[in-house]
């Protein structure tokens, strides 16, 4: 979409076609729908309990948490 009524992911250099893009919009939906949820923290814990996966190959950028959707 050209307008988003909250923040989004800084799209240039990401790779729409690994996880990290599907994550991002599944948080923004999610946001939009339930402000409450728990999916971040969930997702932040899983990445805590199986530290040997590799981020970067489901196509999260090293500065992910500081986008606006993610903080």
């Amino acid at each position: 979409p050209h307008r988003l009524t909250a923040p989004w992911i800084e799209i240039e250099g990401i790779n729409t076609m690994k996880l990290f893009a599907i994550l991002s919009c599944i948080y923004y939906l999610l946001q939009a729908i339930e402000p409450n949820n728990h999916f971040k923290e969930d997702l932040l814990a899983l990445f805590a309990a199986y530290p040997n996966v590799d981020l970067r190959a489901m196509g999260f950028p090293e500065n992910w948490k500081e986008f606006d959707l993610w903080k």
